[in-house]
């Protein structure tokens, strides 16, 4: 009896086995749909030919998981596009996929560069749309940013060059070709731009000839620009500046050129002379100190007459307006000339104090004069028609 009782236990313990292992047998993993999407979120393409007419495919590369030998199947769709003008730059050519390997690269659309403008852009946006197919957080969508660079400007420098005749040449013809940078970078097509002047009366033909138009083959970014200058049109010392100028309706038709900021460039033209004067609205002091015993003291100053160096060795005569004081009853010149020796801007004025003539503390004003009438006609030497005298406070600290 016994027995029989062990046996059934057994039994019931067993099969109680035998259903457990039937119920693990019937149990299947959930069925994942295809998850991924784009790599990235967005990219630019871009053209670094302004003048880029040609089309051009547009790839993107998708990634997904969980395939196990299934297929991802979407599709895709524009989602935006703007500026609406350039929308004709992009064509959306597979709008749909399926793709069975975790990694992809699919052409979805092709750019039509000639249907964009130069320094222009085109933002396109493409969505995933799919009912099998899950896409991971921000791969569902891609924007895409076209755009193709600017042509070039024209830079002319906005700065003066000389080009006056050669220091004392009075006759004669000055012809001079220069070599300019004149535009920001190189040429995709030949370019002949005209250009405009100015010249301040001058005329062409007559006082100058310059060429008014810059040539500049495709693949540079010069120009030469050739210059004449005629001397027996000009007085001593007689300058002008002719300006050419860059302007948007010079602009050929057709040509992808801008006219940038720097729109100008000057040329100086003349004959070249040196400028002198003597600064009116200075005062030099000329002062002996106040325990001088000696019976006159030296005193040197050195005076301004030009703003840029000498070309020449000048000597002028330096003339007094005695109002206050008189030479010879309160101070003595060591010369009565300026000397400016060539490369320099000053000259030495030397005077001698008497001692026995000022208080300590007093002083009065000595004029000095530049005379036009001293001037050599002939020579390249002209004196300022206005700034001709300046003072010295002559007396004792």
């Amino acid at each position: 009896m016994k027995s029989n009782i062990l046996y059934t236990i057994l039994y019931i313990f067993i099969s109680l086995i035998v259903i457990s292992c039937q119920e693990d047998d019937d149990y299947s993993r959930k069925d994942y749909n295809p998850k991924g999407g784009f790599t990235q979120e967005d990219f630019t393409i871009e053209s670094v030919q302004y003048l880029k007419s040609s089309t051009e495919d547009v790839k993107v590369v998708l990634e997904f998981n969980r395939l196990e030998g299934k297929t991802a199947t979407f599709n895709i769709e524009i989602n935006n596009i703007e500026p609406a003008h350039n929308a004709n730059a992009f064509r959306l050519t597979t709008t749909s996929e399926s793709i069975s390997t975790n990694i992809d690269t699919i052409t979805v659309g092709q750019i039509d560069w000639s249907q964009l403008d130069c320094d222009s852009s085109l933002y396109v946006t493409l969505n995933l749309v799919s009912e099998n197919t899950e896409f991971g957080t921000n791969t569902e969508s891609i924007t895409l940013t076209i755009y193709k660079d600017a042509a070039p400007s024209l830079d002319l420098g906005n700065d003066i060059i000389d080009a006056t005749f050669p220091f004392g040449v009075t006759t004669g013809t000055l012809n001079k070709t220069f070599t300019f940078t004149v535009f920001d970078k190189p040429l995709e097509e030949d370019i002949i731009l005209p250009l405009g002047y100015s010249s301040s009366g001058y005329t062409r033909g007559v006082h100058f000839d310059i060429d008014t138009a810059i040539i500049v083959p495709a693949g540079n970014t010069s120009a030469e620009i050739n210059l004449t200058a005629y001397a027996d049109q000009f007085s001593m010392g007689e300058q002008v500046t002719i300006y050419l100028e860059g302007d948007e309706d010079y602009i050929p038709t057709g040509k992808k050129i801008n006219i940038g900021s720097n729109w100008w460039k000057g040329f100086t033209i003349g004959l070249d002379a040196d400028f002198i004067y003597l600064d009116k609205d200075a005062t030099y002091d000329a002062l002996m100190d106040a325990s001088f015993e000696g019976e006159m003291q030296k005193i040197t100053l050195n005076i301004p007459v030009l703003d840029e160096p000498a070309n020449q060795n000048i000597i002028i005569p330096i003339h007094l307006n005695e109002v206050h004081l008189q030479e010879g009853t309160h101070f003595e010149l060591a010369d009565h000339n300026a000397y400016i020796p060539i490369g320099e801007t000053e000259f030495e004025f030397v005077i001698y104090i008497y001692n026995d003539v000022f208080s300590s503390g007093e002083s009065n004003n000595l004029w000095l004069e530049f005379w036009h009438s001293d001037i050599d006609p002939e020579k390249p030497l002209l004196l300022d028609s206005d700034y001709w005298w300046t003072t010295i406070n002559v007396g004792k600290n």
